[in-house]
């Protein structure tokens, strides 16, 4: 019996390494699509970034600037992630989960060269200190979730064998689970960048302004 559960949990291992790697592709090719993407952003547009970045360190500067909502960061934390939860209930979520993974990448790197455009070297600075944290608490649940979510639906599929079906049934707990794990992770990162983000983000800017 033991043997018998050392080579599952092997043979779980060897299954879930090769999916996971096709995941993190989509991640790096919707990367690379974003770094291409932005090079064709016109440099009125970067200036405007530019400006924007300026005026907000003026603005953090005197105290002005309007708070963010509690639930418009927690939404920005939650959309992937929760998405990818959900998509674990449908058959067709195996097509749309590497899709998902390869937008965060697109987001992620169009984000950041932005920054890198308008402003240098300085732009990636303050980029990884807006989007750092985020990133940190983010990708990590997106990839956990969408490798389950990904076993889910594939279960679930037409072309999936009926033990597949009842295995899915197993780890339907546990896919819950893990999906209240990762709520709590990603609702302390929420707090955290509430409460400490926009001081750094504002220090990090008028220093670079």
């Amino acid at each position: 019996m033991r043997l018998q559960k050392i080579s599952q949990g092997k043979q779980l291992r060897s299954t879930c390494s090769p999916q996971l790697l096709l995941l993190c592709l989509f991640v790096a090719v919707g990367a690379i699509i974003g770094f291409f993407v932005q090079k064709t952003v016109s440099t009125e547009s970067n200036a405007e970034l530019c400006e924007y970045l300026h005026q907000y360190a003026a603005c953090s500067a005197q105290g002005s600037c309007t708070p963010v909502s509690f639930l418009r960061v927690a939404a920005v934390y939650f959309r992937y992630p929760l998405l990818a939860f959900c998509l674990g209930f449908c058959a067709f979520g195996i097509y749309l989960l590497p899709l998902l993974c390869a937008v965060q990448g697109f987001f992620l790197s169009f984000s950041v060269c932005c920054f890198a455009s308008a402003m240098g070297r300085a732009g990636v600075y303050l980029a990884f200190s807006a989007f750092g944290l985020r990133v940190l608490i983010t990708l990590p649940c997106l990839m956990l979730l969408t490798l389950q979510a990904f076993h889910n639906a594939r279960a679930l599929s037409c072309d999936a064998p009926h033990k597949n079906r009842n295995a899915k049934n197993k780890l339907s707990a546990s896919y819950f689970i893990l999906f209240g794990i990762c709520s709590i992770v990603l609702l302390l990162g929420t707090i955290l960048e509430i409460t400490f983000l926009p001081h750094i983000f504002q220090w990090m800017i008028e220093k670079i302004a």
